[in-house]
C-alpha cells in the first residue's frame, strides 16, 4: 500500500488548529466583550452613585436659592457643581415645572425638544432628577426640581485604558496559544491516524452489528482522544438512533392503530348525530302533520254545523250543542300545546309544598265516582299510605296527572267495566297504580304512548275528544317531581299506568 501524504497546511492538525483556534477566538472576543460590558456598566453606576452624592451636596443650597429667589447664587452653586468630571449639565425647574436654569459643557451641543424646553444632549445622556423642598417652622415647601446629567463620554473616558488592557491581553494568550499548538501538534497527531482508519474500517466492513469497536492506544494526545471518544459517540449514537427508529415505528403503527379507532368511534358518533338530527326532523314534521290534523277535524265539524244551521236542517239547540263540544275539544288542544311549549322552553313553573297525597287520591276518587258510575263502569280505591305522610309536590300538577289518566280509562274502557286506584309506599317511594278492565293497548305499542300525539287506533279514536298529548304532559309533570310514569298490561284486562314519586316528610321539608 501506498503512503499517501498530505501537505501540512491540509493535515488534520493544521486544520484541527485552525477549528480550535477560531473556537477559542470566538471565546476570547465573547468574554472580552462580556468583561468591557461588565465594566462598562459598573462604571456607569459608579458615576449614578457619583450624581446622586453630588445632588444630595448640592440640594440645600439650591432649594433655599430658589426659595429666596436668589439667581445669582444659584448660577454660582451651579456653574461650581459642572466643573465636577462626571457631570455634563444642570438644569433646574421650580415648582410649575418651569426651567430656572440650565448650564453645560461648552463642547457639547444642545437643542429644544418639545414645548416644555426639555434639553436632549446629542449624545446618549443619564439624567438623575430630585424634588427640592424647602422647610420652614411649620411644614415643607416643595421649591422645584434638579436635573444632573451625564453621558457615555464620560464612561468612556474611565474605561478606555482597561479596555486597551484586555484586548492586548486576549492578543497575547491567542498568539501564545497558536505558536505551541503548531510546535508539538505536528508530532503528536499525524501517527495514530492510521489506527483511526482501521478503526472506520473496521465499523464499515461489520456494520452496527458489532457490539463494541477495537480501542486504540493512548498516545497522550488530547487532539486523538477527542477523535476517539467522537468516534465513540458517534458510533453509540447511531446504535441509539437504530434501536430509536425501531421504537418509533412499533409506535408508530400503536398511534395509526389508536387513531383508526378514534376516527372509526367518531365516525360512528357522527352517524348516530346524523340519525338522531334525522329523527327529530322526521318528528318535527309528523308533529305539525298530527297537530294540524287534530285541528282540522274539529273545524271541519264546526264548519259542517254552521252550513247545517244556515241550511235550517236542524234544530238550533243540538247544533249549538256540538258546537260547543268541538270548540271545548280545540281549546283543550291549544292548551296542551301551551303547556308543552312552557315545558320545551323550561319555562313551566311549580308551585312544591308538602302534599297530603292520600287524601289527594281519595277527594279525586269521590269526584270522579259520578261520572264513572254515568259511563256504567265501578270504581275500586284502595288506599295504604300512612294518614301524615306527605311529598314535596305541585298539588295542582298532581291532580292534572290523576284527571287525564281517569279520563282516559272512562273513555277507552268498554262497559260494563272496572277502574281501580292503588296507592302504598314501597322505601322512599310513594306508588300509585291506576287501571282498568278492556279493551288493552298491544304490547309492542306501549312504549310509546307517553310520546307526543302518539295513538292506538284500535282502541282510541278522535271521536273522543282526545289530543294525544295528555300522556306526554303527565310524563313532564312527573319527571319533575323528580319522579317516574310508565305503563303495562293490567291483570284486569285493559291498561294499567303506574307513578312512582319520592318521599319528603313534613318535617324534611321544613329543614
Amino acid at each position: 500500500m501506498n503512503k499517501i501524504t498530505v501537505p501540512f497546511y491540509k493535515s488534520i492538525s493544521t486544520t484541527l488548529f485552525r477549528r480550535v483556534f477560531l473556537l477559542y477566538l470566538f471565546i476570547a472576543i465573547l468574554t472580552t466583550s462580556l468583561h468591557m460590558l461588565i465594566e462598562f456598566r459598573n462604571t456607569k453606576a459608579n458615576i449614578n452613585t457619583e450624581l446622586k452624592t453630588i445632588s444630595k451636596a448640592i440640594e440645600p443650597g439650591i432649594t433655599k436659592a430658589l426659595w429666596d429667589i436668589h439667581h445669582e447664587q444659584l448660577q454660582s452653586i451651579l456653574e461650581g457643581t459642572l466643573s465636577q468630571p462626571s457631570i455634563i449639565a444642570i438644569k433646574v425647574e421650580n415648582e410649575y415645572g418651569e426651567e430656572v436654569s440650565f448650564i453645560m459643557d461648552k463642547n457639547l451641543q444642545y437643542k429644544a425638544t418639545n414645548q416644555y424646553s426639555r434639553y436632549q444632549i446629542d449624545k446618549q445622556i443619564y439624567e438623575l432628577k430630585t424634588d427640592l423642598f424647602y422647610s420652614d417652622s411649620e411644614q415643607l415647601h416643595k421649591t422645584g426640581s434638579l436635573y444632573l446629567y451625564s453621558n457615555h463620554t464620560v464612561v468612556w473616558s474611565r474605561v478606555r485604558f482597561g479596555f486597551i488592557l484586555i484586548v492586548v491581553n486576549s492578543l497575547l494568550k491567542s498568539l501564545v496559544l497558536w505558536a505551541l499548538f503548531i510546535l508539538f501538534a505536528k508530532r503528536i497527531i499525524t501517527r495514530p491516524m492510521s489506527a483511526i482508519v482501521d478503526r472506520i474500517q473496521l465499523i464499515k466492513d461489520q456494520g452496527l452489528s458489532i457490539d463494541q469497536p477495537k480501542n486504540i492506544s493512548d498516545y497522550g494526545s488530547n487532539e486523538i482522544e477527542l477523535l476517539k471518544q467522537t468516534l465513540d459517540a458517534m458510533f453509540d449514537k447511531m446504535k441509539r438512533q437504530q434501536t430509536s427508529l425501531e421504537n418509533h415505528s412499533e409506535q408508530l403503527e400503536h398511534t395509526v392503530e389508536e387513531r383508526t379507532k378514534e376516527l372509526k368511534d367518531a365516525y360512528n358518533s357522527l352517524e348516530k348525530i346524523r340519525d338522531n338530527e334525522l329523527r327529530i326532523l322526521n318528528s318535527k314534521r309528523q308533529f305539525m302533520s298530527d297537530i294540524s290534523h287534530e285541528l282540522r277535524t274539529p273545524l271541519s265539524v264546526i264548519k259542517l254545523q254552521i252550513e247545517s244551521l244556515e241550511a235550517g236542517i236542524d234544530d238550533i239547540p243540538s247544533h249549538c250543542t256540538k258546537l260547543n263540544f268541538r270548540i271545548d275539544q280545540i281549546d283543550h288542544i291549544i292548551g296542551d300545546l301551551a303547556i308543552l311549549a312552557k315545558i320545551d322552553n323550561n319555562e313551566l313553573s311549580f308551585d312544591f309544598k308538602p302534599v297530603d297525597i292520600g287524601s289527594l287520591l281519595k277527594d279525586m276518587a269521590a269526584s270522579y265516582e259520578p261520572l264513572i258510575e254515568s259511563n256504567q263502569l265501578s270504581l275500586e280505591v284502595s288506599i295504604d299510605i300512612d294518614p301524615s305522610l306527605r311529598i314535596n309536590a305541585d298539588e295542582q300538577r298532581l291532580r292534572q296527572v290523576i284527571s287525564n289518566i281517569l279520563d282516559n280509562s272512562i273513555k277507552y274502557t268498554a262497559p260494563p267495566g272496572l277502574l281501580c286506584i292503588e296507592a302504598r309506599t314501597i322505601s322512599d317511594t310513594v306508588i300509585i297504580n291506576i287501571k282498568d278492565t278492556k279493551p288493552s293497548v298491544d304490547i309492542n305499542e306501549i312504549p310509546n304512548i307517553f310520546e307526543r300525539l302518539y295513538r292506538v287506533e284500535n282502541s282510541r279514536n278522535r271521536h273522543t275528544g282526545g289530543s294525544g298529548l295528555g300522556l306526554s304532559i303527565c310524563k313532564s309533570f312527573i319527571e319533575a317531581h323528580a319522579g317516574n310514569i310508565s305503563a303495562s298490561i293490567s291483570d284486569l284486562g285493559g291498561l294499567s299506568i303506574t307513578i312512582s314519586i319520592p318521599i319528603n316528610r313534613e318535617d324534611d321539608i321544613q329543614n
